[in-house]
């Protein structure tokens, strides 16, 4: 018969410590058959549940960002409701980034959170400018300024930023639809723009709607004394979902490039 295990670290090795019966253990080496169905049946059932184990062990790692996998992050970060990996994010950058999802958890809601998951993404000193700041700064009467609408409010995206910058041809003069490249941007912005949108859908104060995101085009650029946009730069629209036009979901464009104009 093996050698009794005095240190069992499973419960295959529990059938073999000191505490199992001698008719349940591995049958000796002059009477093979002796004990081999109660051994076989009893090592069937122990390795299951070390598999078992096995498994909670990886779930439990998997849940922490600190050990869990790199396949396992992406999964664990929707699980943190909805802290989505950044473009930019290596896997250790978006392993410190879940680290602590309680810190940003309570901030969501907040200018100050958006800001917060701006950053994350590689903004910064990204502006939040509401109808309240645009009115206290007088960009316009209180009426005209997203036609009177309190909830509104538009981001401002400094430069340097990896957003291009829109053009004045289709895809570099070629003809329409032909050069395989989007209106005004490139393929790769559309990504990062599609990524602020996400954010800020998922951490503004649910009352506010975003009407537009601006993108300054370089640093001398940037909202003036009234906190309007002023300078080099380009806007994209923002919609809440229910507002989008039916069927083909499209922006309404209403307030969706400029503050003063509907």
């Amino acid at each position: 018969m093996p050698a009794e295990t005095n240190n069992p670290q499973s419960f295959a090795d529990l059938i073999t410590s000191p505490s199992y019966p001698i008719w349940a253990k591995p049958a000796p080496m002059d009477n093979p058959t002796k004990h081999l169905k109660t051994y076989t049946f009893l090592r069937g059932l122990a390795n299951t549940l070390d598999t078992f184990v096995d498994g909670c062990k990886t779930a439990a790692y998997a849940h922490i960002a600190k050990t869990a996998p790199a396949d396992a992050l992406d999964l664990l970060g929707v699980t943190y409701g909805g802290l989505t990996r950044a473009l930019r994010d290596t896997d250790e950058s978006y392993r410190e980034y879940l680290k602590a999802p309680l810190s940003r958890w309570y901030k969501f809601g907040t200018v100050e959170g958006l800001q917060n998951e701006l950053a994350h993404l590689g903004y910064p000193n990204a502006y939040v400018i509401s109808w309240r700041d645009l009115v206290d700064a007088g960009a316009a009467a209180p009426n005209v300024v997203f036609g009177g609408n309190s909830s509104f409010f538009y981001v401002g995206i400094r430069a340097p930023n990896p957003i291009e910058s829109t053009t004045t041809t289709w895809g570099g003069g070629a003809s329409w639809k032909t050069s395989g490249k989007l209106w005004g941007t490139s393929a790769a912005s559309a990504n990062y723009i599609e990524e602020i949108r996400r954010v800020i859908a998922l951490v503004k104060p649910a009352h506010t709607s975003c009407r537009f995101i601006c993108v300054f085009n370089d640093t001398l650029s940037g909202p003036d004394a009234q906190l309007l946009p002023a300078g080099t730069f380009h806007t994209y629209p923002c919609n809440e979902p229910w507002e989008r036009v039916r069927p083909s979901m499209a922006f309404n464009s209403y307030y969706t490039s400029d503050p003063l104009v509907p």
